[in-house]
């Protein structure tokens, strides 16, 4: 039987000490009051704590540049970051010259150095951007963005020193002129998706030639608008990834699906009759060497071929990488004659091809480390946080009791899960699967690569596992349909997993579980990325495992929720319910019949943003399913779908611990945790210690009641006992008799887990009395008067479009409550009190009930001097989006000078929403 709930009386304690009171931080809720109090309800949650950049030091290159600096080669390289860092090296005297931070960028494929010998840097992350770094002077700048463009992949330059850049999700081609700073818009090189790709790009004589996703390589005439695809000759399907001007007449190009390479004579609009195999990207030099293209091979090979005969051939020189960007220097180097081949690899080191004396000499990298951006993060088998970076190199274990990390070799893992004792990522690109030992330390071989899915897939979106199988969902490649569910016998009788492509038609998987013999999945209609659906809505599905086929596939019947287009995670509950969530939707299925069986709106319709493939994470601990909403991680009760917001999150897990770890969507290099607290998830992580033996019997049994005569205390609302009876839990968990019955980890979590529970519990008891001011209308029930509401003044004018109103509409108690609706940023409302006399150097606490419709809204208390003049101002701007009613704070110490404050309701010339306001109470706390 589910234990009693704590008394109202404690948990309204409790609950009154969670309002959060930053400025923009969203304020906790109480359950709703016609509900009797719940496992959530007997939940508190900490404030977010930074821990850690869990992937510190690591280097991410993409591209790089060789320029001229004062008289010296120098390579310029921006690291991958939060935000992206600009590095100058010094090529001749092998240097690290400086090092300029890009904010607000994060990343970049892309550097130019144009005729003039400025570098041009188009950035990723906070929208599309144009940097300008002058040798000159040193600095660098934006003087460029491209509206409604998040990946400037491509860029080059034409003759006279302006630039050019590729786009995506637009597929546009823009030009900046460097001499009068202006942006020109050349539009959509092709209309064959709403989502198209500039990949590479080049200019000669006056043409643009652009790569797509779409097969083709459009010749743009800048002059004349005139189109045309000079790739229809080639054979070839999928993105042209790479291309750059040779000798200013030739392009050299590479397929992404085939890496076939192919050259294109400009000057006479023919493709030289020539197939380059195995061709590695990104880049060749814009200059032949005696009339040879230099490149490599996917197997590490340096070749060149002959622009005249057309010969390949290998230099016999080898490097285990690709070009980012490759350039002829002299360096002064006597061991280094005539003209060395200089580029740059992903961590930042810089390599040498010198072709005289057929060396390769690979520097010590320079660019100091970043820290990477981390992508998910899951909780493993052994009580560790496992972290995956994104285009990183490397991912992270985290130690929640000793706060520390080890780093371990991995690519961008997109999904991570356990199966026993290892730990599965699978990594983009290519679908790959990787197991990590979590007995063994990270090695070489530590973790390995399984296999790769193929069929097409390029990225893993779910991984799970059930009756010594691993079942996969993934995603197809770049302007594919059809994602496949692939599944892997890890007893080892089965070598390769088995593939089943296109489970519900040209849809994705976008989640999988598993349940006695049967594979649940839902989908998104979104395939790679520079394609369209063709599916109007996702789906659900069952597979049966045993008998290779698909017994079932529906769509959502829920109101509220419109062809959906992906339906997010999918879980079990103990009670045997199916749970989902699909846009700002909690749903619970039969998992026999699929039917509905509960379903609820968590957030109000339009509040919510996703991108492709984008799901609804969900986990669950203590019985509360936390569900991540666009990157609003919420907590929900499965009885009574009562919701609350715990905070702003980009990925998320549960700790062994019950606490909260996650990344900031703002800031992903840094590690957050919020400390979760009840008795009884104290009671679930001893069970689960229990489970696994870390706990033997004769010590799980004593845990257990000390902790049930704790729990029978709170129930009667004997704080001091209850704590008494979890000091003698503490004293006994730490005798030295029991440690043979212990293990370590579980003692330490234990440890901290009801030390914070006790003081949590003793800062209820202590909290100081409130004196309540007394406020005219609080509640918004007495009449109006005149058309006005009593207690309360209009500050600015309102009309249709902006305005504020009694209504019955909503309330959170009595009948009726004030509402805001402000639909233009050119106006504000507010409501703001009559009087409230104040005595300096007193802390003001105000709070209110709002209901956030729509948008976001402020609730402040300003305080004034003896004639009227405003002398402080505190504020909260919130942005609740919960579709229910939650309590907000403001607080604030009145100024020497202040006579009376005012609360105001405010939407603000920044805001636009719809908002209503209850309950609002203003007090002092007294020792």
């Amino acid at each position: 039987m589910k234990d009693q709930p704590i008394s109202s009386k404690w948990y309204y304690l409790i609950a009154s000490l969670l309002v959060l009171v930053l400025a923009g931080f969203p304020s906790l809720t109480l359950a709703e009051p016609e509900q009797d109090a719940t496992e959530l309800a007997n939940t508190t949650y900490g404030e977010p704590e930074q821990l850690l950049a869990p992937l510190t030091g690591t280097v991410s290159i993409f591209d790089g540049a060789v320029g001229k600096e004062d008289g010296h080669n120098v390579m310029y390289t921006t690291a991958k970051g939060i935000p992206a860092e600009l590095n100058v090296i010094d090529l001749d005297n092998d240097e690290l010259l400086r090092t300029i931070t890009l904010d607000g960028a994060e990343s970049t494929w892309a550097h130019e150095v144009t005729v003039d010998g400025d570098l041009y840097i188009a950035t990723i992350g906070g929208g599309a951007k144009l940097w300008k770094y002058s040798p000159e002077t040193k600095d660098a700048k934006v003087i460029a963005t491209f509206p409604g463009q998040t990946f400037p992949y491509s860029i080059t330059s034409d003759a006279e020193g302006n630039v050019y850049v590729g786009t995506y999700p637009g597929g546009n081609v823009y030009k900046f002129n460097t001499e009068n700073e202006e942006v020109t818009d050349y539009g959509k090189m092709i209309n064959e998706s709403s989502k198209q790709y500039i990949r590479s790009i080049a200019y000669i004589e006056g043409n643009i030639y652009a790569g797509t996703a779409k097969d083709k390589i459009i010749k743009y005439n800048v002059a004349t608008g005139e189109k045309s695809d000079i790739a229809a000759s080639l054979d070839e399907t999928g993105t042209v990834y790479d291309m750059d001007r040779v000798d200013n007449r030739y392009l050299f190009i590479r397929y992404k699906n085939t890496n076939n390479g192919y050259i294109y004579d400009t000057q006479t609009q023919e493709w030289l009759d020539v197939i380059v195999p195995n061709v590695r990207g990104l880049h060749v030099e814009e200059q032949s060497y005696n009339g040879l293209v230099y490149y490599m091979t996917q197997d590490d090979k340096f070749m060149s071929i002959d622009l005249n005969t057309l010969e390949i051939s290998d230099t016999g020189m080898r490097y285990n990488s690709g070009l980012r960007g490759a350039d002829w220097v002299e360096l002064s180097d006597p061991d280094l004659p005539g003209k060395s081949l200089v580029t740059i690899n992903w961590s930042g080191s810089v390599t040498i091809f010198n072709i005289e004396t057929n060396q390769v000499i690979e520097r010590p990298s320079l660019v100091p480390g970043t820290p990477a951006i981390m992508n998910k993060i899951k909780s493993g088998p052994d009580g560790n946080i496992y972290i995956s970076g994104t285009q990183a190199t490397e991912g992270a274990i985290y130690n929640p009791i000793d706060n520390s990390t080890v780093s371990f070799n991995l690519g961008q893992g997109d999904s991570i899960n356990y199966v026993g004792d290892k730990m599965l990522f699978g990594v983009y690109p290519g679908a790959r699967i990787f197991e990590y030992d979590t007995k063994e330390e990270p090695g070489e071989n530590n973790p390995k690569q399984l296999f790769k899915v193929g069929e097409d897939q390029d990225r893993i979106s779910d991984i799970t596992s059930g009756d010594g199988k691993t079942f996969i969902g993934s995603i197809p490649d770049y302007g594919k349909l059809g994602g496949a569910l692939t599944i892997y016998d890890q007893t080892g009788e089965q070598t390769n997993p088995t593939v089943y492509r296109n489970i519900v038609e040209n849809q994705s998987i976008a989640s999988i579980v598993y349940k006695d013999g049967i594979i649940y999945g839902s989908t998104t209609v979104n395939g790679g990325l520079g394609i369209d659906p063709v599916a109007e809505q996702a789906k659900i599905f069952k597979w049966d495992v045993e008998n290779e086929q698909k017994t079932e596939e529906i769509s959502l019947s829920i109101e509220g929720i419109d062809n959906p287009q992906t339906i997010g995670d999918l879980t079990f509950n103990k009670d045997g319910l199916l749970w989902g969530a699909a846009n700002n939707i909690i749903f619970a299925l039969d998992p026999d019949t699929l039917d509905v069986v509960k379903s609820k709106k968590i957030y109000p319709d339009g509040a919510l943003n996703y991108s492709d493939w984008q799901t609804i994470d969900l986990e669950w601990s203590n019985g509360i399913l936390y569900a991540k909403f666009d990157n609003n991680l919420t907590a929900i009760d499965p009885e009574t779908l009562v919701s609350q917001k715990i905070t702003e999150a980009k990925s998320f897990t549960i700790g062994v611990d019950g606490n909260i770890y996650y990344s900031l969507p703002s800031n992903r290099t840094f590690l957050y945790k919020v400390e979760v607290t009840s008795v009884n998830l104290v009671q679930e992580i001893i069970d689960r210690y229990h489970a696994s033996e870390d706990i033997k019997q004769p010590v799980y049994a004593e845990l257990t009641n000390k902790l049930k005569q704790a729990k029978h205390h709170l129930k009667q609302d004997k704080i001091n006992q209850a704590v008494k009876h979890l000091n003698d839990l503490i004293k006994y968990l730490n005798k030295e008799s029991i440690s043979e019955f212990i293990s370590n980890d579980a003692k330490n979590i234990l440890n901290t887990k009801v030390e914070n529970l006790i003081e949590t519990l003793l800062s209820g008891e202590e909290q100081p009395p409130r004196n309540f001011e007394a406020l005219i209308n609080p509640d918004f029930e007495e009449p109006l008067t005149d058309e006005t509401i009593p207690g309360w003044t209009s500050a600015f004018q309102v009309d249709e479009e902006h305005y504020y109103e009694v209504t019955d509409e909503r309330n959170f108690s009595g009948n009726n409550s004030l509402k805001i609706e402000d639909t233009v940023r050119t106006a504000s409302v507010a409501l703001y009190s009559d009087k409230i006399d104040v005595e300096p150097g007193v802390e003001y606490t105000a709070t209110t009930q709002a209901f956030t419709e729509t948008g976001s809204a402020s609730f402040l208390l300003r305080f004034y001097d003896n004639d009227g003049n405003q002398v402080a101002n505190y504020a909260n701007h919130f942005e609740s989006m919960l579709g229910q009613w939650e309590e907000v704070m403001t607080q604030g110490v009145a100024p020497e000078n202040a006579a009376y404050v005012r609360i105001y309701a405010y939407t603000t010339s920044y805001q636009i929403g719809t908002v209503y306001f209850d309950n609002i109470k203003l007090w002092t706390s007294q020792e």
